[in-house]
Parts: structure tokens; sequence; C-alpha cells
């Protein structure tokens, strides 16, 4: 029951310290590309004029590339799920 009562105050404190973050990443602005202000659907990349020079751009410099990366998205997606499943069977 402790650890229960441990995992809800984190997750309380998570949410918290989250939805501060948010705010602030919104008031500030951050994150934003300067002089494109494209409103709320600037996540659609279509809509947004020229949007291959702001998006695909040469400046991802990773020594493993995109496959390997997935991959381990993948991966880290599967664990967390294992990890869910033991929670809910422990909890």
């Amino acid at each position: 029951m402790k650890l229960n009562k441990i995992i809800t105050i984190f997750c309380v404190l998570l949410f918290i310290a989250s939805a501060v973050g948010a705010v602030f990443i919104m008031k500030n602005g951050t994150g934003l590309i300067d002089g494109l202000d494209v409103g709320s659907g600037q996540y659609y990349f279509t809509d947004i004029p020229n949007w291959k020079h702001y998006f695909l751009t040469d400046s991802y410099d990773s020594p493993f590339g995109i496959p390997f990366l997935s991959f381990l998205f993948v991966v880290w997606g599967i664990i967390m799920f294992k990890l869910w499943v033991w929670l809910d069977k422990k909890l």
C-alpha cells in the first residue's frame, strides 16, 4: 500500500511539473521558428509555406541514423508496455 501512495504522489508531482512546463513554454513561445507564425495548425507541415526548408534540413547529425533510432524507439515502447503490465499485476 505504501508503494501505491508513493507512485500516486510521484504522478501528481509529474503532472504539476508538466503543466507548469507547458504554461512556461506557451508563455515564452519556446520552440517556435523565428519569423514563421502559421497559427495553431503548424504541426501540419504541408500548410506551412516552403515547409521542407524548415523541417528537412541537413542539420540532423547522428552517427546512428533514423532506422536505428526508430528501432530504439520501438524497443523502448515494448519495455514500457511490459513494465506497465507488470505494475498492473503487482498493484
